[in-house]
């Protein structure tokens, strides 16, 4: 945040996509992903994600705002109930952090194989 004199605070905006460590040493990357299919984060959808996302050793998490579910559960991701036009955030912790997020991404990117 900045702040001139007199002036109201500007906020500037984080980029989609970034990559950190963690206090620990832990790699981190986040993305925002949208939603591009019709039919939404739905069961075939859901399926796909969380068998993509158990393929890595990193924790990775899903959603909106505090309302963040494990990207490896079909039944979270269901709840979650994402639909057309979701935007939805990105979140992987691990050695694999990177890759998680970046297939994952190529998946909503794909609307999930949906024609």
């Amino acid at each position: 945040m900045t702040v001139s004199e007199n002036q109201q605070p500007q906020f500037r905006t984080q980029p989609s996509k970034r990559h950190a460590e963690s206090s620990h040493g832990v790699n981190v990357a986040e993305r925002n992903v949208e939603v591009k299919n019709l039919l939404g984060l739905n069961l075939g959808a859901a399926a796909a994600l969380a068998g993509m996302a158990n393929k890595f050793t990193s924790q990775i998490m899903i959603g909106l705002g505090k309302n963040q579910v494990s990207a490896k559960s079909i039944v979270q991701l269901i709840i979650l109930g994402a639909g057309l036009g979701s935007r939805l955030q990105l979140r992987a912790e691990g050695s694999d952090a990177d890759e998680a997020v970046a297939a994952i991404q190529a998946l909503f990117e794909r609307r999930f194989g949906e024609e």
